[in-house]
């Protein structure tokens, strides 16, 4: 295959040269790495050796965002904070922190984040998350800075604790080796947009996370490989729920040696990213044997005869990528709800990136186009933020038909259909860097986004211990994050409890008492089984429960999630060998 820019006019060779000092040689000699280690819990545990211990009522201050190394965490999405202690000598495990949903009734670790932000200089970080509960099962998630997609709905089991590895760039505004910045939009304001600003922040979420560390360690900026992601808004890190595209999602398919830098963002053209100083900026943080992906058309189609300018860029990002050795990969723009020809798709941008692609690289082309219109015929209507107006769920939303973007089911699948087809097809290396070396990805049967079984974190509580339901409505998701006059009441520990029923002195018969404080649960049995303990609300809404073997002997248990009700009065029921045997009244303050 013929290299283009080797029958392109001599003045292309030229121009390209002069612009060299803008890209080549403006990484410098690097400071010292920093390295944080934290310890999650309650303020007044002992703290292991090397650790800084930290309790939700640390918060970062926006007032003190110049300070290095500052730490906390933040009032981003309304999220709530609880601290479960279990006890003992093990330092690390003993504590841990954990999200409450005390929004909703009914609904049990629906989409309430957390996040935990660290003032630290940009470059490239390893976080490592240490998870676990000693007495009960744990299901996380966790996402850095804008949602970008590191682990989905880990499960550990009671007693076990594992440490995950992640790779995370921090990345600010101005250029290395220059005086400029990059242009940033509205929408990457770094007060409500966490890719910008002066901090590294992680997200945990998930049915259940249970975090007790987290250590952030910088790495030499010559580490591992780099994916540069160029795009528009169906590349992008989507700030906001449900919206999300593949390049959020893709870095969880990938092993510790492989960063994903997303600087795709909302509106634009190959032509406005260039003028942007995007393309400046991912070439001054690109080394030998990165990768630069380039996936526009939407907007380029926009203006008429836009495809002399838009093979020029195409050009233009594939000679600055060979300038600093990483290998330039083409894209197709994602397909449309309703397109139904490839070849005519985004008024022909996907046919031109396909026609340009093979001129200039032969077969680095992943065609997400085509997949996308596979996808479609498959699953049809499901990619897409097409969503429901939900007062109850979603109260800030009105109802959404969007035909262009995709939702957190959509962009996982197209994220996987990149790493486990795309790749392989264009026989990437970086492919060998994926978790599962040997995954597939069947674009005529994904997987089933009404599933139980679906990779995903929102779910809702439908009953049971084991039933969870994709929640196709999302949930709140609403930006609050400078509130100042709110941070301190919105994450919170609950500080009291009064009880409604108190267990005697004397127990004559079966009888329970409920502190949802500590989440303990005292109670008598008068013969041993199989138990239910069920929480209503006071108008008979069944609201959780908790299954257990108790014996006449045993006369506690802990159940921490009753602190992640809503202040009010339920009443909890007791069943033995499936019959009721006790009923107590009790307030949540």
């Amino acid at each position: 295959m013929t290299n283009r820019f080797s029958r392109r006019s001599s003045f292309r060779a030229a121009a390209l040269w002069a612009m060299l000092p803008i890209f080549v040689g403006v990484v410098g000699a690097q400071t010292a790495l920093v390295s944080y280690k934290f310890k999650f819990g309650l303020a007044t545990n002992p703290t292991p050796a090397g650790y800084i211990r930290v309790s939700p009522k640390n918060l970062y201050n926006p007032a003190d965002t110049a300070i290095a190394g500052y730490y906390g965490f933040e009032n981003w999405k309304q999220n709530r904070l609880g601290v479960v202690d279990r006890g003992g000598s093990d330092t690390l495990h003993r504590d841990f922190i954990t999200n409450f949903d005390s929004t909703k009734l009914g609904v049990l670790y629906n989409n309430s984040p957390f996040y935990f932000s660290v003032n630290v200089p940009e470059g490239k970080y390893l976080v490592r998350v240490t998870m676990g509960d000693p007495q009960d099962t744990a299901v996380t998630t966790i996402q850095a800075e804008s949602r970008r997609l590191l682990l989905k709905d880990f499960k550990t089991l009671p007693g076990q604790y594992v440490t995950k590895v992640f790779p995370v760039i921090r990345r600010a505004p101005l250029i290395a080796g220059s005086t400029k910045s990059v242009g940033l939009t509205a929408l990457e304001n770094p007060k409500i947009c966490l890719d910008w600003d002066e901090k590294l922040s992680i997200q945990f979420n998930g049915k259940r996370p249970c975090i007790s560390a987290l250590e952030i360690d910088q790495v030499p900026n010559t580490t591992g490989t780099t994916i540069h992601v160029s795009g528009n808004s169906t590349a992008m890190d989507q700030e906001d729920d449900p919206w999300t595209c593949w390049g959020q999602m893709i870095p969880a398919f990938f092993d510790t040696n492989v960063f994903i830098n997303d600087d795709a963002t909302s509106g634009l053209t190959s032509s406005s990213f260039i003028a942007q100083g995007r393309l400046s900026k991912l070439c001054s943080m690109m080394h030998n044997g990165d990768y630069l992906t380039f996936e526009f058309g939407h907007n380029d189609s926009k203006t008429a005869g836009y495809r002399a300018a838009f093979q020029q860029n195409m050009q233009y990002f594939y000679d600055s990528a060979v300038a600093h050795g990483a290998t330039m990969v083409f894209i197709t723009p994602t397909a449309r709800n309703g397109d139904n020809d490839s070849a005519t798709s985004i008024d022909s941008a996907a046919f031109y990136t396909r026609q340009e692609a093979a001129l200039l690289t032969g077969s680095k082309l992943i065609d997400l186009n085509a997949a996308v219109l596979h996808l479609n015929t498959a699953i049809p209507n499901e990619l897409y933020c097409r969503i429901a107006a939900n007062a109850t769920l979603w109260p800030d939303q009105p109802a959404t038909n969007d035909g262009t973007h995709f939702r957190e089911y959509g962009g996982y699948e197209l994220a996987k259909w990149v790493a486990y087809q795309g790749m392989r097809a264009a026989a990437l290396p970086v492919r060998t860097n994926l978790y599962d070396t040997a995954g597939v990805f069947n674009s005529s049967a994904p997987l089933n986004p009404t599933a139980t079984t679906t990779p995903d974190t929102l779910y809702t509580y439908v009953g049971t211990d084991t039933t969870w339901i994709w929640n196709v409505s999302c949930a709140t998701d609403t930006v609050l994050r400078y509130a100042s006059a709110t941070i301190c009441s919105t994450i919170v520990t609950p500080t009291a409890v009064r009880q409604a029923s108190a267990l005697p002195a004397s127990v004559l018969a079966n009888s329970i008492a409920v502190n949802a404080l500590s989440g303990s649960v005292t109670f008598s049995a008068q013969e041993a089984g199989k138990a239910r303990f069920i929480v209503y609300s006071l108008s008979g809404q069944r609201l959780m429960q908790k299954n257990a073997l108790v014996t006449a002997s045993q006369n506690s248990m802990q159940w921490e999630e009753l602190g992640r009700l809503p202040q009010g009065t339920y009443f909890m029921v007791m069943e033995i060998n499936n019959q009721s045997r006790a009923k107590t009244m009790f307030q949540r303050m």
